[in-house]
Formats: C-alpha cells, structure tokens, sequence
C-alpha cells in the first residue's frame, strides 16, 4: 500500500489539524495522476455524446422538453476532484468514478418525470442508444426515494463508448428548473459531508464526534431546503411511502428568503 497526501479540497477547513492527513491507496501518487490525467481527456471527448444522448432523450419523450433550453452541459471534474473521489471511494481507481463528464436535464413539472422515466425504461430507446456507444448502466429515481438529505432527482449514469476499446462513465440528471439556485446552497452543504465521510473512509477510520456532528448539522439543512422545495412544488407526491402531508416553514436561507 502507498500513502499519498490527501487532495480533499475541503478538508482544511473542516479538519482542524496542523498536518495534512494522509490516506491509502493501492496505487502509486504518480499512477494515480497519470490515470486521472487520462480520465479528464476521455471526460472531455465524451461531452459531446453525452449532449446528444440527453437531446435523444428530451425528444423521445412526451414531456415536451426543447434540447436547447432544458439541456446544461456541467464542466468536466478536474484532474484533483478525480484523484479526491478514486482514492477515497475506489482505491484509487480513478476509472471507477462516474460523474467526471456530466449534465442536466430541466424540467417544469412534476408529471414530465414520468415521462422522461418512460424513455429511458424503454427497450427500443436503450437499444438505439446503444447502437450510438451510449449504454445505459443505471437509473435512479430519487424522487420516489430521496436521500437522507432530501436530494431528489432522476440521475442516469451511462458508458460512453470513445473507440479503440476505450470508455468514459457519465451521469445524466433530471432536476426540477426552478431548483438550480437552492440547489448550488444545498450543493455546498453536500460537499462537506461527502468530503468528512469520504476522508474517513480513505483513512480507515469512523468519523470523529466533531466531523459527525458537522455532518448531522448539514444533513438536517440539506434536508429542510429539499423538502421544502418539493412540497411547493407538488414533487413531494412522486415519493413512495410518503408520511402524511404537513405544512413545512419556509427555511431561513439566503436563496429563498
């Protein structure tokens, strides 16, 4: 095993230690970033097919959805963010990390999930995606089952075929349009929990009392701005085993207030 100098971004402001931490990882520091350098080229060779997959999508579907107003293209994770998620999840397998080319879908209404799920369920609608290098490996829906955070979305994650028996992973998710602002708050809050529970796992320990209840803390936040936005919205209906509805207070927040 090889210790390796940690890349959390934002672990020093979280971790209260004059050192930085180290982690392990089953490959060598020089490896690592010779394998997320190639990760961030297939990323970026695989936007454009990522684009016309999510344009397929919106026009097989019934929900009315123009490619050129509902579709956002994200920036490809940098060279540091793989190294960060590969060692902390995938022992250092950076090819395992599979939002490093990404976008979004927007939709207007909660009935356009429906239908946007009814494509991508489909046979016919796999196979012409397949027969483009697109393959569909997962489907998601966080809305029926949202996280403990309260983050809800239809995230699809797909293996985009770049030839010369070489891939890249891509994520594909369906979010509400009016969401994008909160969500950046939410964003915020996600990425320190991810970074607390992500550095304690690469450093085979438990979270310390400190990092859990920061986590606790964000949870909680996360969760009343998700919630809050799926009831005014009428998403909070597409959740199975729903609890009984309640009026929620509008969360103290910069962007909703």
């Amino acid at each position: 095993m090889n210790t390796i100098k940690q890349l959390f971004r934002l672990s020093s402001k979280l971790v209260h230690d004059p050192a930085p931490p180290l982690v392990e990882c089953a490959v060598s520091f020089e490896t690592l970033c010779k394998n997320a350098d190639m990760a961030v080229r297939n990323s970026e060779q695989a936007r454009s097919t990522l684009h016309k997959f999510a344009d397929l999508w919106c026009k097989n579907s019934k929900a009315k959805l123009d490619p050129d107003n509902a579709v956002v293209m994200g920036p490809t994770k940098s060279k540091d963010r793989f190294i960060e998620k590969a060692v902390a999840r995938y022992n250092g397998d950076v090819f395992q990390v599979s939002d490093g080319c990404r976008n979004r879908i927007l939709i207007d209404d909660p009935s356009q999930v429906k239908m946007m799920k009814a494509v991508i369920n489909s046979p016919q609608f796999v196979e012409n995606c397949e027969s483009k290098g697109i393959k569909i490996t997962s489907v998601e829906d966080l809305f029926e089952k949202p996280t403990a955070t309260g983050y809800r979305a239809l995230v699809v994650k797909t293996e985009i075929d770049l030839g010369k028996g070489r891939s890249q992973l891509a994520e594909t998710v369906i979010m509400p349009r009016g969401w994008t602002e909160e969500y950046e708050t939410t964003h915020v809050y996600l990425e320190q929990i991810r970074t607390l529970k992500d550095l304690a796992k690469a450093q085979n320990r438990e979270n310390t009392p400190h990092e859990s209840s920061i986590i606790s803390k964000h949870t909680q936040e996360a969760k009343e701005i998700h919630s809050y936005l799926a009831m005014i919205d009428g998403y909070d209906e597409l959740e199975l085993n729903k609890p009984g509805k309640t009026r929620m207070p509008k969360p103290s927040v910069p962007h909703l207030s």
